[in-house]
């Protein structure tokens, strides 16, 4: 089992709903629920609802925003952590959907406009955006990050 698989919980929770919403509502759930401690434990920092993120200071910094339901965005984290060798670039991760609007990602994501597909990735060199990816093309950049 990998850090960001949460699909034995799933089920097990689904097995246990009692109404068809509950069943419905469960990956959601669960994911939302796991996410701060998977990201935890793989090493990383995680961002809660209404925190900031400031690349100031920060000789290189990765942050990634993912729909934490979505199955292939959890598997790129998985990829990611699996690729790293060493911490020289700090990572956070946010659940995308505690972003209500354009001000919430511009608080967690400086310099990004806001995406239209996750997840969304920002890379930050020296305090400055040096890129950013969002939807199959930041599943390919955290595939094969270069962190």
């Amino acid at each position: 089992m990998s850090i960001f698989d949460f699909e034995e919980e799933i089920e097990q929770e689904r097995a246990a709903a009692i109404t068809d919403r509950d069943r419905a509502s469960v990956r959601t759930a669960v994911s939302q629920q796991r996410l701060p401690e998977a990201v935890r434990a793989a090493g990383w920092r995680f961002l809660y609802r209404g925190e900031e993120f400031d690349p100031a200071g920060q000789p290189a910094a990765l942050v990634i925003g993912i729909a934490p339901w979505n199955g292939p965005e959890l598997k790129a984290l998985d990829q990611l952590l699996g690729s790293l060798v060493d911490d020289v670039v700090g990572i956070w991760v946010f659940d995308i959907d505690d972003c209500e609007n354009a001000e919430d990602i511009a608080r967690v994501l400086p310099g990004v406009k806001p995406p239209i597909q996750t997840p969304v990735v920002a890379k930050y060199e020296e305090g400055a955006l040096a890129r950013s990816a969002e939807g199959s093309d930041a599943i390919d950049f955290l595939a094969h990050a270069d962190v």
